[in-house]
């Protein structure tokens, strides 16, 4: 007995979704992916839904932390970002996804349409003609910190704190070797570091929810418009600790540093304000030190990076003192 046209329709459209699949899991499997991901995302594509008519699949650039792959849907584009090694250890995912269902309507960051608070999956909205914040076009920079304070003006609150000092603690914890094995004067930094905790605490500070990875990469920037993504360690914290990521991701020298600072401030900001940025430019350079030696024990290097933030730490710790004792002019 012939096939209907119905049933025609359904084995052609069935055809598709299995050829469609096995273009995503060759992508999948090229890129070194575990079989549980890669099995975990094949259960996602084929339930059903906007991504069961997939009819293109392609790795783009791996980001530090994640990879990410561009793919389209019954006529949409999107990013499929999958969580990458170790960041288990690094990530409270349960608070992105309760940050990007409150960011939905504040015209802040890309639109999300799934996402696994367990697992870390998340499909966003492809944004197009953007590209990322060119750290020495100060045009650009000038308008993504203004984003970054408009971001912060609108004063949200989280139950998720971001202590820089417990962090750090958390991540020394975490890494599965001695500091020292790789920076022999670890432990002399480290106490220097924590010295600068009584300098914040006794310097200005308001709370609201940071993004905390507020570096270049993290602003897209559009004609019209900029966006801030990727909100996985978005915490209440002070603010003024998003302009030192910003800062200290982008390389900047101190003059730089001092420019960014004026961006957000409109003008020259108070000097304890100023000090505390010195202050937030050394710990997280030392942060994000132990941050890559996390990595590290899970096969992923970042190797000059990781010096410049080694370097932030102590170049800024003196800078921090400076400002402290009074013995640095004003900018």
């Amino acid at each position: 007995m012939p096939l209907s046209h119905k049933a025609l329709v359904r084995l052609r459209k069935c055809c598709i979704v299995r050829k469609n699949m096995e273009l995503v899991l060759d992508a999948l499997r090229k890129s070194g992916l575990s079989e549980g991901r890669t099995e975990e995302i094949q259960k996602l594509f084929e339930s059903g839904g906007q991504y069961r008519y997939v009819e293109q699949f392609m790795p783009v650039d791996k980001g530090m932390t994640n990879r990410l792959f561009y793919f389209t849907a019954n006529g949409k584009e999107y990013l499929l970002r999958i969580p990458g090694e170790g960041s288990e250890y690094l990530v409270n995912r349960r608070q992105e996804a309760w940050v990007y269902r409150t960011l939905a309507d504040q015209d802040i960051t890309d639109r999300y349409v799934y996402m696994n608070p367990e697992t870390g999956l998340k499909i966003t909205e492809y944004i197009s003609d953007v590209h990322c914040c060119d750290m020495q076009n100060m045009e650009e920079v000038h308008r993504c910190i203004r984003h970054l304070y408009h971001f912060h003006s609108l004063r949200l609150e989280s139950e998720e704190w971001f202590d820089i000092f417990e962090k750090l603690r958390e991540y020394e914890r975490a890494c599965r070797h001695e500091m020292t094995l790789y920076f022999p004067n670890y432990r002399d930094t480290r106490e220097k570091i924590g010295k600068l905790k009584k300098i914040i605490e006794n310097s200005p500070r308001e709370y609201c929810l940071c993004h905390i990875d507020s570096v270049p990469d993290n602003f897209l920037v559009r004609e019209d418009k900029v966006f801030l993504i990727d909100w996985e360690y978005a915490a209440m914290a002070d603010p003024h600790m998003d302009i030192a990521m910003f800062c200290i991701y982008a390389g900047y020298d101190k003059e730089q540093i001092d420019r960014v600072t004026k961006f957000y401030f409109e003008g020259t900001a108070p000097k304890e304000i100023r000090r505390k940025i010195y202050c937030y430019i050394a710990v997280g350079g030392l942060l994000w030190t132990v941050w890559c030696e996390i990595k590290r024990d899970s096969g992923v290097v970042f190797d000059e990076y990781e010096k410049i933030q080694y370097r932030y730490a102590v170049e800024y710790y003196d800078y921090a003192i400076k400002e402290w004792d009074g013995n640095e002019e004003t900018v």
